[in-house]
């Protein structure tokens, strides 16, 4: 590999990695808007037994 082809791989990189930083605030920013943070020991505000409605529910990531 030359120097020149090496350099601009790690310059792409560096791009990449500068926008997915960016990414991570809106992207957290908008998770806490659909599941807000629990309180400490993490109990969910929803009636025992009955299943709240999440995002990032494992089941729901499989059937997309």
């Amino acid at each position: 590999m030359s120097q020149s082809r090496y350099e601009q791989i790690v310059s792409e990189l560096r791009v990449v990695v500068e926008q997915e930083t960016r990414m991570q605030f809106p992207i957290g920013d908008r998770a806490l808007e659909i599941e807000p943070m629990r309180p400490r020991g993490g109990q969910s505000a929803a009636p025992h037994g009955q299943r709240t409605r999440t995002a990032f529910c494992v089941g729901e990531l499989r059937s997309t």
